[in-house]
């Protein structure tokens, strides 16, 4: 009995198994995250369907109204460690280049916005890379990352602050985590307050361009 897609949320759980977990779901308050550009998904379901409560964006740009400031809801952010455009990327004579400069600096800004609300929250793992959100690190390609951050570490950091994000806006839960400064794992720095985040968004110019990664 696997859900098929397209098939509404709860009509699909009630093709499980187990009518004891379905039964405890309340598909009127969804949370939803993503990795990548289901990062940015998750933030435009966040826009568009009123049963998606609260949203985790895993090391994604925005696309659509997300992008453009119309996402309301609860927003955790974590971001893996790439470098913040400057001007010699603002200036390539690659158009390529250029572009991704322009929507990384939007992204920079509108994360900066979104992620200092009361109920927004933004990281970053420092020595982490864009596959370290996803089963993708374990990969045999990135066996050299192992050797910087342990991929199960990294793992473990990103699901804790999932589960922190997800257990206040659905279970009303005090969650002290998610505002611990300094965060509890060396590697964690906190969007807004992390000097090398501050610096891009302060420095880049600001754009009318948005994307994904």
């Amino acid at each position: 009995g696997g859900c098929v897609e397209g098939v509404v949320a709860g009509a699909c759980a009630r093709t499980l198994p187990d009518p004891h977990w379905h039964a405890r779901l309340d598909f009127a308050r969804v949370g939803f995250f993503g990795w990548s550009f289901g990062g940015a998904t998750a933030a435009e379901a966040g826009v568009l369907d009123p049963r998606v409560v609260a949203v985790v964006n895993l090391d994604g740009w925005l696309f659509g109204a997300a992008a453009m400031g119309a996402l309301q809801k609860p927003y955790l952010l974590m971001y893996s460690d790439y470098p913040v455009p400057g001007p010699k990327q603002f200036n390539s004579a690659d158009p390529v280049t250029r572009y991704e400069a322009l929507m990384t600096d939007h992204d920079l800004h509108e994360a900066r916005r979104l992620t200092s609300r009361a109920d927004g929250y933004g990281y970053s793992i420092r020595e982490s890379y864009h596959e370290n959100f996803s089963d993708q690190i374990y990969d045999r390609r990135f066996f050299k990352s192992w050797l910087v951050l342990d991929p199960n570490h990294a793992t473990a950091i990103v699901n804790a602050y999932l589960l922190a994000f997800f257990d206040k806006y659905l279970d009303g839960k005090r969650e002290p985590l998610l505002r611990q400064d300094p965060p509890p794992y060396s590697q964690v720095e906190l969007f807004n307050t992390s000097p090398h985040w501050r610096l891009g968004t302060a420095t880049a110019p600001m754009q009318a361009s948005a994307g994904s990664k």
